[in-house]
């Protein structure tokens, strides 16, 4: 009786068993015994067999890996330019003429000094909190679940900044989405 194991996806590799075999040494094994595993020969064909293929072959192979980590990316980057672009904006005078108070002393519009601080440094005190609370979201879910629920909550968070048409709920965005 030949009894067919499971293999990989991939038909131009070597037919790799991905369940528990009882003839692997337990010391020689890579991966979690009775989910999948693999001795290091098995480790060293998959790898020269991803490193063969092209850019495209590869994109195409991994569609789901490039999307997830174009969704990392962006995620990082965009955070980097919200921090960056709020400080700027007190100078505006239409933001400041929107969000400020009316200085009597030079006839200008500006956001107060309390407010400046509390979209400075709301931020920072935001992503203290988060990465605290985010410890726990790991632990309890694991990290791909963890990070959803981030990007999901920081996309939602957006909004506030973005809708809010009062200093009060702009200082509330920052922090929420520090």
């Amino acid at each position: 009786m030949d009894e067919k194991k499971p293999t990989t996806d991939h038909d131009d590799l070597p037919r790799l068993p991905v369940t528990c075999d009882p003839t692997k040494e337990s010391n020689n094994i890579i991966g979690r015994r009775g989910y999948w595993e693999a001795t290091p020969e098995d480790a060293r064909a998959a790898n020269s067999h991803e490193h063969s293929l092209g850019v495209f072959a590869a994109l195409e192979a991994y569609r789901m890996a490039v999307v997830w980590s174009l969704v990392i990316s962006m995620s990082i980057i965009m955070e980097g330019f919200d921090t960056a672009l709020v400080g700027s904006l007190y100078a505006y005078p239409s933001y400041a003429q929107r969000f400020g108070t009316l200085d009597p002393s030079t006839n200008t519009y500006q956001i107060p000094v309390k407010w400046q601080s509390a979209m400075g440094s709301g931020p920072q005190a935001g992503a203290i909190i988060g990465a605290l609370l985010n410890g726990y979201l790991i632990q309890r879910f694991g990290y791909r679940s963890a990070f959803t629920l981030g990007v999901v909550l920081m996309a939602a968070f957006a909004f506030v900044s973005f809708f809010g048409m009062t200093i009060e709920l702009q200082a509330a965005g920052q922090i929420l989405c520090g």
